[in-house]
């Protein structure tokens, strides 16, 4: 599975950094595709060994944080892997019906919206990250918390990227039309 772009003909023309970052987000999010589902995967596997060892009437210590633990990252690559496939749901009964150069200021508008208000996530995540740095760890396995938390900042900074890149795209569309 690969990140192709959105809309071939815009991402030809989106040139300068605009063009770099969107290239950029693309080959990261290309290369962490494969650990994401290696992780859901593992979640997968965890909860079927988890299952199978209750009905013998065991237990297996630990499902339940690793399973935490490594949906993480899988979520990080997720979220801003499905915007820039453009997947996020979204209701556009009304943007529909609008001319097409005030459809793309609403989404100049709501793409940057967005990047300020996941901006805002991911500084809190950041804060959060270099306060419990060293001591945050699992109940159990005392496995850090610290580089799930790095990948999810790093995942979210991701997400912002993108809406930033998809304002910008809708921008010089918006210009391009005029």
């Amino acid at each position: 599975m690969r990140v192709e772009p959105a809309s071939g003909g815009v991402f030809l023309r989106m040139g300068g950094v605009t063009g770099v970052l969107d290239r950029a987000v693309r080959k990261v999010l290309n290369a962490a595709l494969v650990p994401a589902g290696a992780c859901i995967l593992g979640v997968m596997v965890l909860i079927v060994v988890g299952v199978i060892v209750r009905v013998s009437g065991s237990i297996v210590a630990g499902v339940y944080e690793l399973t935490e633990i490594a949906i993480v990252p899988t979520v990080g690559v997720g979220l801003a892997y499905t915007a820039l496939k453009d997947g996020h749901i979204k209701v556009s009964i009304v943007t529909e019906k609008l001319p097409d150069h005030i459809e793309r200021i609403f989404i100049v508008v709501t793409n940057l919206v967005s990047a300020v208000v996941w901006g805002v996530i991911v500084w809190a995540n950041i804060d959060i990250l270099m306060a419990r740095w060293s001591t945050e760890r699992s109940e159990l396995l005392h496995i850090p918390y610290a580089p799930f938390r790095f990948i999810w900042v790093c995942g979210l900074v991701l997400f912002c990227i993108v809406f930033l890149v998809n304002a910008a795209r809708a921008y010089t569309s918006t210009r391009a039309n005029r």
